[in-house]
């Protein structure tokens, strides 16, 4: 058969006999299976011992036999002696019972009295489903009608006992004559244990026929592994080869086979690089004569082109199952561009150094402008402190006034009266500056609440005296909201619209507009006054604190707008043309940043970024 096979025959799972050492006769099961072993032809062949179970099968042929003639003898007992055969069964070890052809009950011995737990009588009163756990009653009157005449049927169900308990079982059942009527005669043996010895038998099948597919999958996955390894190997874009320990070439792969066409069982180092000696730094030499685990090197030299080139060597020992070194795996990596790619990052390297000097250069500059920054800030600061220390002075004349107008007036002339409002009117002038000039260098705090561009517009209009030559157009919209702080903003909007009433003297017209851009809201004024140079212009963007065209005034408006705005988060934008008019747009989030107190973020304009 094993020759049948090898030939492409099918041969199915057949049976054998073997003798032991003891001179015992074995019979076995014999299955196999045509594979390719290693790039040559075998089979795999499977032996499962089924002795026993052919012993099994021997004695339950011979059971039957007998039990078959026992059973024959006994029924013919019983047509001849209902006594005999009353004690006959009630001897038996087996339950036995007579059924009446409609399905009762009518006899049943000890031995199912003790085996299923109920009395004689309960039994009596019962039938054949009332104890079956496998067959239903439908099931059980098919059996009756259909019961052979000439022979004894045999088949297996389940009883279950009075306490729950179920006992597999094996029924013969045959036709009888009992006290004169046809009935069923039924012998149940428990089969428990052959169950279980069926149980292991199949457990044991199911284990054998598990092996011979974990064996097959095992085969598989050694062919898939190998087909991958030699997949990998031929395929990766360096050189891979095995070199013995006389140095000679055992095996390459294909890159290397490509380069070195028939270099396989020659010497590596004159083959490779045409030395009658083993190569400097070899790493192949030091893991045969020192017993290093890897070894790396670069080992550089001149192409055929005429270009130079480098490698990368790796070598690694191969081992016996012993652990004695028989051969060293060597992989040659072409490392020239990676070598290129470093000599050109040398270079930006270079390059890079020139770059921070230059930006060294540049960082100085900037230090300059902090430094300058620096005195800025403490002008500013001496302005706050010059502030106070002028309001005692200013409160004492601005008293003295007040006295000399209330008891010396009817006694001046227009002259006098005319020094007197001259005198308040400097007075006034000179708190407004000490007011800019306390504001301008005092923290901002924030007090967030929910303002609307129109209603800020209109109470910035009530604190100021618009000339009625000055038309203001009020489009912004009553709906738009975002949070603020109420006074400041109308502090920042008073002064935009006094500087486009400033920038109107013969009249004009100033219009606001608002809206809602990508989450921030934009105000715009727009005045039709004189405009700015570019040079004015460019002061103003650059944030060049007290600057002013203007004959009166310290340059302190736009600045202090500026970090009013900025604390919130927002800029300030500034467009203007020369006798066309300017464009003062004011940016903010709709929704303030998580802050207890806002900042402005120009420190040319804000003495504490240099404090």
């Amino acid at each position: 058969n094993l020759r049948k096979r090898m030939q492409g025959m099918h041969i199915e799972p057949y049976e054998i006999s073997l003798t032991d050492k003891d001179g015992q006769t074995r019979y076995f099961e014999l299955k196999a299976k045509r594979i390719d072993y290693f790039g040559q032809e075998a089979n795999v062949v499977i032996l499962r011992d089924i002795t026993r179970r052919k012993e099994n099968l021997r004695r339950l042929k011979e059971y039957a036999e007998k039990m078959e003639e026992l059973v024959n003898e006994k029924v013919k007992q019983i047509h001849e002696s209902e006594e005999k055969y009353h004690e006959l069964i009630n001897k038996m070890n087996d339950t036995v019972w007579v059924i009446s052809l409609d399905g009762k009950f009518i006899d049943v011995n000890d031995a199912a009295v003790k085996t299923l737990g109920y009395s004689r009588e309960e039994l009596l009163r019962m039938e054949p489903a009332d104890i079956d756990g496998s067959l239903t009653r439908e099931q059980i009157r098919n059996l009756i009608k259909n019961m052979p005449a000439d022979r004894i049927q045999v088949f297996e169900t389940t009883h279950i006992t009075k306490d729950g308990k179920e006992i597999p079982v094996e029924i013969s059942s045959s036709l009888m004559t009992y006290q004169g009527k046809q009935a069923i005669l039924n012998i149940a043996r428990d089969i428990t244990e052959r169950k279980k010895a069926e149980a292991k038998l199949l457990a044991s099948e199911r284990e054998y026929r598990r092996l011979y597919e974990e064996l097959k999958k095992t085969e598989d996955a050694l062919k898939r592994e190998r087909d991958t390894l030699e997949a990998v190997t031929e395929n990766v874009g360096a050189g891979l080869g095995i070199i013995s320990r006389d140095y000679r070439i055992l095996w390459v792969n294909r890159y290397l086979r490509q380069c070195n066409p028939g270099c396989e069982g020659k010497i590596c180092y004159s083959t490779f690089n045409h030395l009658t000696h083993v190569c400097p730094d070899c790493g192949v030499r030091k893991i045969f004569e020192e017993g290093v685990s890897l070894d790396r090197h670069e080992y550089a030299f001149t192409g055929i082109d005429g270009r130079p080139m480098w490698v990368e060597l790796i070598a690694t020992p191969i081992k016996d199952a012993e652990g004695n070194i028989i051969a060293a795996l060597e992989l040659s990596v072409d490392i020239t561009e990676k070598k290129l790619l470093q000599n050109k990052l040398k270079e930006y390297s270079e390059k890079l150094e020139q770059l921070v000097e230059e930006r060294t250069w540049q960082l100085r500059q900037a230090q300059a402008k902090l430094v300058k920054a620096e005195r800025l800030a403490a002008i500013g600061e001496l302005a706050a402190i010059i502030g106070h220390d002028l309001r005692n002075p200013l409160t004492g004349i601005m008293g003295a006034t007040y006295y000399l107008k209330t008891k010396f007036t009817p006694k001046l002339g227009a002259k006098g009266k005319e020094m007197l409002e001259t005198i308040e009117k400097a007075i006034s002038y000179s708190n407004k500056i000490i007011n800019d000039l306390l504001e301008y260098s005092q923290d901002l705090k924030l007090e967030y609440t929910g303002v609307n561009p129109k209603a800020l517009l209109q109470k910035a209009l009530s604190t100021i005296e618009v000339p009625k030559k000055i038309r203001v157009v009020d489009a912004t919209d009553s709906l738009l909201k975002f949070k603020a702080d109420e006074e400041k903003m109308r502090e920042a909007f008073t002064r935009i619209i006094q500087n486009a009433i400033d920038a109107m003297p013969k009249g004009g017209t100033l219009k606001v507009t608002s809206r809602k851009v990508r989450g921030k809201i934009e105000i715009a004024f727009r005045d039709t006054g004189t405009g700015m140079s570019k040079e004015t212009l460019s002061k103003i963007k650059g944030g060049t604190p007290l600057f002013t065209t203007k004959a009166k005034g310290m340059g302190f408006g736009l600045p202090v707008c500026r970090r009013i705005v900025e604390a919130h988060g927002g800029k300030i934008h500034v467009k203007s043309t020369v006798r066309r008019g300017t464009i003062v747009t004011v940016t903010i989030p709709a929704k303030p940043k998580q802050k207890d107190e806002g900042q402005a973020n120009d420190f040319l304009t804000d003495t504490r970024h240099c404090q």
